[in-house]
């Protein structure tokens, strides 16, 4: 449903007391899909109002790796007493907007503001891209602790890069800003999809601070 890393587990490599690191270990159906040599590591470093998440792919074997990763980052919305998923607002720097068709294929998504109230439904499964700026910010309106979700560590995010909108239901305790390298089913669009050479390696960075 979400790639390859339900298909294996992940091995401590380090653990400590700012965080940890892990090498996945595919199982039989990731090695079918994903017939590569590679390492894929996952480290999280934690702090006291945020974390930052670091995937690593180092290509092992002798020709060019495709990936294009990202995360499924779960927040509970809304978070104070009273409020409602309305009250939040959300500011994504993004110039188009896309969603995905029944045959996976990409096709224009809604026109949205630069700040969304998040209870507006046409955020849900959209992807956010041609981005601006690095930062998705959401948060309860006139109130202290905004959330901010990162794509990578520079002033402009890596080329292709994606959030994602999410959640289940009108009922649904909780809202998903995910941060991707590329809109779904890079390997067709190739949108966000990026190549590791032979004896290489890629990291992709992804941080959460709340403010």
């Amino acid at each position: 449903m979400h790639g390859l890393a339900r298909q294996g587990v992940f091995g401590a490599t380090r653990l400590d007391d700012g965080g940890f690191e892990t090498v996945f270990v595919p199982g039989v159906e990731a090695s079918a899909c994903y017939p590569f040599q590679y390492e894929f590591r996952v480290a999280y470093r934690f702090a006291a109002f945020g974390l930052t998440c670091k995937l690593t792919l180092e290509n092992l074997g002798e020709e060019p790796l495709p990936w294009s990763a990202g995360h499924h980052f779960y927040f509970t919305l809304p978070w104070s007493e009273g409020s409602g998923r309305g009250d939040y607002l959300i500011r994504i720097p993004a110039d188009q907007r896309l969603r995905q068709d029944a045959a996976g294929r990409l096709v224009a998504g809604p026109q949205l503001s630069p700040v969304e109230r998040m209870d507006n439904p046409a955020l849900i499964d959209t992807f956010h891209t041609e981005l601006r700026g690095p930062e998705a910010v959401f948060g309860e309106e006139g109130e202290p602790g905004d959330v901010a979700v990162r794509l990578g560590d520079g002033a402009l995010p890596p080329a292709g890069a994606t959030f994602v909108t999410w959640t289940e239901s009108e009922a649904s305790p909780f809202y998903c800003v995910e941060p991707w390298m590329g809109p779904a089913n890079a390997p067709e669009h190739k949108r966000g999809l990026h190549l590791v050479p032979p004896g290489g390696t890629e990291t992709f960075t992804v941080s959460v601070a709340v403010r």
